[in-house]
């Protein structure tokens, strides 16, 4: 009887391990993602910088309306490709 009994306990203690380890991995890759996101998110900010640093010079220079509405073009291309990434189709 008290064979059984410890054996059930160590049953028990290894399916708590394996909970636990689980737990642990997923916490890891949710850890993983956030970093991705956070990646993400400065490109799309050193994007938006450097295209406003870049409208900036085309106007300091006397640029056209359209050389600006190449560089708009460019910005609707790259915020739907963010809006995408966002916010994908439902499955």
């Amino acid at each position: 009887m008290v064979f059984l009994w410890a054996a059930s306990v160590v049953v028990i203690l290894l399916l708590l391990l394996k909970g636990v380890n689980r737990v642990g991995t997923e916490l890891e890759n949710l850890k993983r993602e956030v970093e991705e996101t956070k990646a993400a998110v400065q490109s799309v900010l050193d994007f938006i910088a450097t295209l406003k640093a870049r409208i900036e010079e085309l106007i300091a220079g006397g640029a056209t309306p359209a050389e600006l509405q190449v560089l708009a073009d460019q910005l609707d291309a790259e915020q739907a490709r963010i809006s995408a990434a966002v916010n994908p189709p439902p499955a």
